[in-house]
């Protein structure tokens, strides 16, 4: 009899197990959350050899993986798609068809890659060890490949999309495969802009998950398990907040609204500012929020009358803090910022006046510079002179700064959330808001 040996090292830490299961349960399916980044060749080929490591009905390893970039060939499927999309509405009547209508069910031109995952059903040779009876075998191993994928793009920060709407023999002529060869996943990959907090389609009142204790069945179907109590227990928890992180979230709870001013630009546009506290507390819950959390969708630098700063980030900064002031640091270069108890002077004034002094979130509306619409937060200190400015995600721009033909509306998340969590406002039903233009201003020119 075989005994489990304690020492031999093949268990996983706490920590690793927490990882794992976080890719299960944070895994989402990804249609309109795409950012244009290239996906680095070491990464593609961790998450290609993820699934080429797939469990296979008699180690058959059926799959095959076509990278597919060539923009032809990508509006082509989505051609496909927009016909076969249409088809697929004609299934659904009333509320149901305007909620179809309204989603986005693909990422084809969005992601920066495609792939399509094949099945050669003649790998292996005529007879495949334990697929002598259920010939759908080597099809269910190449969705266990699909699958492998997907955790393991999730955890390297990748978002997947599995699009189904497809005729997969025209796919298949499009893609030139041999006739033994079947396509079974088309999947759109790339790094996304978020991972939504739960599916697209339950967070949208498409479907709700059915809960667990009402699919598990005892010997025979339909027989329920004498207790399965066990079954309701959430089998996957968030990590608790480092005490860092319980602190951040308790400062910010405590801001609220100090006032709210309204400026005319000799431009035309319209400068909404909302001020909050900004205590020390309250800095470094905020610091956390945007350099740590938020580095990649942020644009930082001093925005003034002839000169703006616009600097994105690359990588994450390293963060630190020495009297009071905040580094940010990349390396070749840095930068400091005041935001909290400063002693390193002699002069009790600029003790007081060097940190952060008003703190206020901004939105710019109107045709002015940068198409005169922007929404972010600005930092003064006590002799009233700009420190800083913080761009967030724009809808009329990607993180790139390109300019998007359609306004990307949930790119304001981040600018609702941190209203949020630092002025107490609710989260809106809507994410454009009511003075937004409905057309692009950038697509007018600069200063129009």
């Amino acid at each position: 009899m075989l005994e489990r040996c304690e020492e031999d090292n093949q268990g996983f830490s706490p920590e690793e197990k927490q990882g794992l299961y976080r890719a299960i349960f944070e895994r989402r399916d990804v249609r309109s959350q795409f950012r244009p980044d290239p996906i680095p060749s070491a990464i593609l080929t961790r998450v290609l050899a993820a699934a080429h490591h797939a469990p296979s009905v008699g180690f058959m390893q059926p799959w095959d993986f076509i990278i597919i970039d060539d923009p032809t060939i990508r509006t082509a499927v989505k051609h496909m798609f927009t016909r076969e999309n249409a088809r697929a509405t004609k299934n659904y009547t009333g509320e149901q068809a305007v909620l179809y209508r309204a989603m986005k069910l693909e990422g084809i031109l969005d992601s920066p890659l495609n792939l399509c995952v094949t099945c050669d059903r003649t790998r292996g040779g005529p007879h495949v060890l334990g697929r002598n009876t259920i010939l759908e075998t080597d099809l269910f191993s190449v969705c266990l490949a699909v699958q492998n994928l997907w955790l393991a793009a999730r955890a390297e920060n990748l978002g997947v999309g599995w699009v189904s709407i497809l005729d997969p023999v025209e796919l298949a002529q499009l893609l030139g495969l041999p006739a033994h060869v079947h396509p079974v996943a088309y999947l759109c990959l790339g790094y996304v802009r978020e991972f939504l907090p739960e599916p697209e389609l339950q967070q949208k009142g498409w479907r709700a998950r059915v809960p667990l204790e009402t699919l598990v069945h005892h010997n025979r179907w339909g027989t329920t398990m004498p207790d399965c109590a066990w079954l309701g227990a959430n089998s996957y928890d968030k990590q608790p907040l480092s005490p860092m992180k319980e602190q951040s979230m308790t400062a910010a709870t405590h801001t609220k609204l100090l006032r709210q001013e309204t400026i005319e630009q000799l431009d035309g546009t319209t400068t909404v500012l909302s001020y909050f506290e900004p205590t020390e507390e309250t800095m470094q819950a905020l610091v956390k929020d945007l350099f740590e959390h938020n580095w990649q969708r942020i644009v930082v630098g001093p925005c003034i009358q002839g000169a703006v700063f616009e600097v994105c980030f690359q990588q994450p900064p390293k963060l630190s803090y020495l009297d009071g002031y905040l580094t940010v640091n990349l390396g070749p270069w840095h930068f400091h910022l005041c935001v909290g108890t400063h002693t390193g002077t002699s002069s009790e004034e600029l003790r007081r006046k060097r940190p952060v002094a008003e703190i206020a979130f901004f939105e710019d509306r109107g045709r002015g510079c940068a198409g005169g619409q922007s929404w972010g937060l600005r930092m003064w200190n006590g002799f009233g002179e700009q420190m800083t400015t913080v761009f967030l995600p724009n809808p009329f721009l990607s993180d790139e700064q390109k300019i998007l033909r359609e306004p990307q509306w949930e790119r304001l998340r981040l600018w609702y959330e941190l209203r949020e969590k630092y002025l107490g406002e609710p989260m809106p039903q809507e994410w454009k808001p009511v003075e937004a233009p409905d057309e692009n201003p950038f697509l007018h020119g600069h200063g129009a």
